[in-house]
């Protein structure tokens, strides 16, 4: 239990099962129902209504407030969330910020009002990109014209940022990044420096155990990232690569990116469920990568995939613990493609979902037969 939870309890004063269930409860109220949502949500919005009931109902409502700070949602209080991480820190890690030229307006009213919560340490999901905007935009509102577009001044908060959360205790259990999906060469060197942050000695405590991983956007030109992304994360179980794209004009470039983005599958330790979404032409050296993740994986999704003149899928062949697999609006599927796994023995397998644009759209007759003897078996069990 982190210092904040254990905060939360005692303030409460009340059994812990009642505290649990009005978690669980308030975290209903966040989620979106469906996936569209997310960006609308009106879950936040009750939420703060919900804290001002009383003592308990805040203390469970503020962990559930505080475990994804940076989220959409919050967008209206983005500065407050920097002022209040910033009256958490001590005087010698605010020091390193003021010597980037770094001032801090709200912060001598902050520190008197003493943080009722450990706030640090109640982070969980981490939107890496929505975290950047959260501090540049906090920059442009607070500094001075001439640190409003600071990159170091920026990269110290972040860093003093992610080590305030590592210092606190906090471990993430998600990570989102999304990339923009196209970006100037600048951007691309900026964005660069900021993701080897997250792999910073004083900052794996933070990142090491996190068990999901959603990325997307343009990769092309971020070589360097992959191999970051790899060292820092190898204990994802649910890895989701949506929209991620490589694009670039150098042949030799691409084959170097591909071939570092699958050493993210293969560097996981123990991956439970992938997904592949919208990406390029490059979702087939992604699926032979599977093949290292073959005694743990149980799940994967494949959603707008497009299997033109795509080798055999061998690595997800190999995957012969798989209890369900989803292909959605994919196309192309050939009888050459998944003859592997037609030959397969799954013995876990339960369900092969497979929908398409209400025309099979070259989605082979012998896979959707596979697919459907597959879940009849499933259901006379």
């Amino acid at each position: 239990m982190s210092n904040g939870e254990s905060i939360s309890r005692k303030i409460s004063g009340r059994k812990n099962l009642n505290f649990d269930i009005l978690e669980e409860i308030f975290r209903y109220v966040i989620e979106p129902v469906h996936k569209l949502d997310e960006f609308d949500n009106p879950g936040y919005k009750h939420l703060f209504d919900c804290i001002l009931v009383n003592r308990e109902w805040c203390s469970a409502g503020v962990i559930q407030l505080w475990k994804q700070p940076f989220n959409k949602n919050h967008s209206k209080h983005r500065f407050n969330i920097i002022d209040v991480y910033l009256s958490c820190m001590n005087n010698e890690q605010l020091q390193i910020l003021k010597d980037f030229g770094l001032v801090f307006p709200n912060l001598i009213h902050r520190r008197r009002q003493h943080p009722a919560f450990d706030y640090p340490s109640l982070i969980r999901q981490l939107e890496y990109k929505e975290m950047l905007f959260t501090v540049w935009e906090w920059c442009r509102q607070t500094q001075s014209t001439a640190l409003q577009t600071s990159t170091p001044a920026a990269i110290a908060l972040v860093r003093a940022l992610l080590e305030l959360f590592a210092a606190s205790g906090a471990k993430l259990t998600s990570v989102k990044m999304v990339l923009p999906d196209r970006m100037d060469q600048i951007n691309y060197d900026i964005i660069g420096k900021y993701t080897k942050i997250l792999a910073e000695p004083q900052i794996r405590d933070l990142t090491n155990p996190t068990g999901n991983l959603f990325l997307s956007g343009n990769y092309a030109n971020f070589d360097q990232v992959f191999v970051t992304l790899s060292e820092t994360f190898t204990k994802v179980r649910n890895l989701d690569l949506s929209r991620v794209f490589l694009y670039t004009s150098e042949r030799d470039c691409k084959n170097k990116l591909v071939e570092n983005f699958c050493s993210l599958i293969s560097s996981q330790t123990h991956l439970v469920s992938f997904t592949l979404s919208t990406c390029g032409d490059h979702q087939s050296k992604f699926m032979s990568a599977l093949r290292s993740q073959a005694s743990s994986l149980r799940r994967v999704t494949f959603v707008l995939l497009n299997f033109e003149n795509s080798p055999p899928f061998d690595g997800l062949a190999a995957c012969t613990k798989l209890e369900k697999i989803e292909c959605i609006r994919c196309f192309n599927i050939t009888e050459r493609a998944v003859a592997p796994l037609l030959s397969a023995k799954f013995s876990h397998l339960r369900e092969v979902k497979v929908i398409v644009f209400g025309s099979n759209h070259g989605v082979c007759p012998e896979f959707r037969n596979w697919a459907e003897n597959i879940n009849e078996q499933a259901k006379s069990q």
